[in-house]
This record gives C-alpha cells, sequence and structure tokens, in this order.
C-alpha cells in the first residue's frame, strides 16, 4: 500500500500579512533550528504563509513542460521522477524525500504511471483552498486516490493509472570544470530582467563572477552577477574537476575528485554555453522551492542544474547547449 498526506498550510489575507510585515521576529524566533523540513518552507520572502501541496506540485510542475507521461518511482525513502523532453535536450531527475510529507507510507517499491498535466492540474486547482491532500493507492494498483478536505467541504479525485514503456534513463556521469553556488532568488534574475529578447540564453563563467546574456534583433542584454571573491557572499565560484553522477538517489550528486588530472588553470578558466531560453522557464518554476543552487559547466557537456533542499531531496537538471554550425 501507498500513503502520503499533506496538511496544508493556507495563505494569510492582506490583513494578516500587513500584521507580521510590521511584527519583528523575537530572537528566539531568529534562533530556532529545530523546524522540520516543511516548516523551513512556510513562508516566502515576503513572510507570508505559503500552501505545502502549492510547494509539492511546483517542485514537479516543470516535468508538465516537458512530456506528458510521468513515471513516479515509490520506495519507503520517497519520490523518484526521471524524464526526457521529446526533442532530447534537457533530462531531469527528481528525488522528493518522505520527509517533506507529514505522513508518508510505502509498503513496498511500485511505479505509478500518469498523466502529469492532468495530475497537476488536479493539485493546482486545490493547493491554495484546501487545508490537507491526502493520496493513496493499493499494491498493484490501476488508480490511485487523491482528497482534499477544507473546513466548508471534501473533494475526491480517482486518476487512472498507465503502464508506460518508459526508458529508465542512465544520466552519464560528467567532470565539469566550473562550479556555481548561488541563492535562488540570484538566479531567478536573469529570465526575469533578460530572458525576454531572443531562443537562447548565454551563461558566461570565470573565476570573479557569472554573466547571463541575450542578444535579440532590437534588444542586447548582461546580466553580471559579481562572485564571493568580490563581496557577493550570495554566488560562490570554485574550479574543480569533479564528477557528478545525475544517477545517485540520494546525497549531493558528486562521486569522484580526479585529483590524478591536472587541474583547471583558476585564473585564467571560463567557460561559455547558450541554451534555449524555453527550457530555462521550465526549470525556474522549481527553484524558490530549494534550498540552494548549483551551476556545473564544462567545455565539452551540457549544462547541469542542481537543486537540493535538506533529508537529500534534489532536483536535477541537464540542458544540452546550442551547437555551432
Amino acid at each position: 500500500m501507498f500513503e502520503l498526506h499533506i496538511d496544508a498550510v493556507i495563505p494569510l489575507d492582506k490583513e494578516e500579512r500587513l500584521k507580521n510585515k510590521k511584527r519583528k521576529p523575537s530572537q528566539s524566533e531568529d534562533n530556532n533550528e529545530d523546524n522540520s523540513i516543511m516548516d523551513t518552507y512556510e513562508k516566502d520572502t515576503h513572510n507570508n504563509v505559503i500552501s505545502k501541496i502549492s510547494m509539492f506540485r511546483k517542485i514537479l510542475e516543470p516535468l508538465g513542460d516537458m512530456v506528458d507521461d510521468v513515471e513516479l518511482r515509490l520506495s519507503s525513502s520517497g519520490i523518484n521522477v526521471q524524464v526526457m523532453d521529446s526533442m532530447r535536450v534537457a533530462m531531469a531527475n527528481i528525488f522528493i524525500p518522505s520527509t517533506l510529507f507529514d505522513n508518508y507510507r510505502c509498503d513496498r517499491n511500485m511505479i505509478l504511471g500518469i498523466k502529469i498535466k492532468e495530475f497537476l492540474k488536479i493539485l493546482k486547482i486545490n493547493d491554495n483552498t484546501s487545508n490537507s491532500l491526502h493520496m493513496h493507492c493499493i499494491d498493484e494498483p490501476t488508480e490511485i486516490t487523491i482528497c482534499f478536505n477544507s473546513t466548508t467541504h471534501s473533494l475526491t479525485y480517482t486518476l487512472k493509472l498507465f503502464q508506460f514503456d518508459i526508458e529508465n534513463y542512465n544520466f552519464p556521469a560528467q567532470k565539469f570544470e566550473i562550479e556555481v553556488q548561488m541563492d535562488g532568488s540570484e538566479f531567478l534574475k536573469a529570465p526575469k530582467y533578460i530572458g525576454n529578447y531572443a531562443e537562447f540564453l548565454q551563461i558566461e563563467v570565470n573565476k570573479d563572477k557569472v554573466e547571463f546574456k541575450q542578444k535579440g534583433d532590437i534588444i542586447q542584454a548582461n546580466l553580471e552577477l559579481k562572485s564571493q571573491s568580490t563581496g557577493n557572499d550570495k554566488v560562490k565560484i570554485k574550479v574543480n574537476n569533479n564528477v557528478i553522477d545525475m544517477n545517485n538517489e540520494q546525497g549531493d550528486g558528486e562521486t569522484e575528485n580526479n585529483d590524478n588530472n591536472e587541474m583547471a588553470d583558476y585564473n585564467n578558466i571560463n567557460i561559455i554555453k547558450e541554451i534555449p531560453i524555453k527550457y530555462v522557464g521550465y526549470f525556474v518554476k522549481a527553484v524558490q522551492q530549494f534550498d540552494t543552487l548549483n551551476i556545473c559547466m564544462g567545455r565539452p557537456n551540457p549544462v547541469y542544474f542542481e537543486l537540493t533542499m535538506k533529508d537529500d531531496g534534489y532536483f536535477r537538471y541537464f540542458v544540452a547547449p546550442k551547437v555551432e554550425d
């Protein structure tokens, strides 16, 4: 049997939001480090309480832009999803730990084949109007039951399950020469300020800064984010020869540091990649739900994005760069 339960937190109304803005947190609140994983995501940047169901939906939402059919691979440790878009430009590997949910049970490993757009549609309709979400199914199921409850009503959906012949992708281990670690809020500046003027987004990284650029027919845009070495603690850049293995279901994905290879010249390294902006647009929907964002780049490799959260949760995302003629 499989079941999960989320006790959602409904967003505050306008009056309560204004009270929160005026109220300064106490010292005990500032120093409280014993919150659960969900507690760390219950407030947005404006100190407004947000729905946990909405968070769950937004983690999965990029998949609805990439594919129609998804297999949720369930285990006692959590939910894993792997997809590749039909153009074979992007691959995604998501792991949602069981600790993300208020209650989680999975008696045996199973695969649930769902129409992801229909599933997300159900979550979106109800994520800000329900007090709780409960999903459950039997072993060897043909359908999954999705229940929402609020103070005024209860609502039940039955979602048909499918047996898809989806390839279990073997994400290749890659060596990246440079890695950028930044706050998600810093990365979101790129699609917000310069992401509307061309089909591709250029990412250029050296030891001091990361630049996002677009060159359109009418407008050229350039966003420069300085690194920790120049005073910006929200952006850290390091040169390495780490091998990243996206197939690890848990952990940070770094499996090897190849000390036998000559390290790249830290002072002179400069890597430039161009990726389709629409694939960046898919990915950014999930960024605010995670703690940290890493961008890894190497000259012969795709651009690798990794979002991580507590308890080994992650969203790993490969995007193939533009190939020059």
